[in-house]
């Protein structure tokens, strides 16, 4: 867990995050708010990936004509790591 705090005040302004799961039958997608007492579900969606060439396109899809703004990103891939890049189960995917 990491914070994001305001220099004058010292208090905790929040974070949003786009975060998803990405596997070989579905990626979920959403984007969360990383408050001081609660994380708060902004937005989610669900896609079958093989309806996606690459995760690029799942993200183009989820984030087209949104306008939404996050500090960072997180993802889980289903499927092995080699060399810095990830090898998504069952599809031709990869993230490095």
């Amino acid at each position: 867990m990491f914070a994001v705090s305001q220099p004058s005040t010292g208090k905790f302004k929040g974070v949003r995050v786009l975060a998803g799961d990405i596997g070989g039958t579905k990626t979920s997608l959403g984007v969360v708010e990383i408050g001081a007492a609660r994380l708060s579900l902004i937005r989610h969606a669900r896609y079958a990936s093989r309806d996606h060439p690459s995760l690029e396109s799942v993200l183009r899809e989820f984030l087209r004509g949104r306008g939404d703004e996050f500090a960072a990103a997180a993802f889980g891939v289903a499927g092995p790591v080699r060399e810095g890049r990830a090898f998504v189960t069952k599809l031709p995917w990869r993230a490095s």
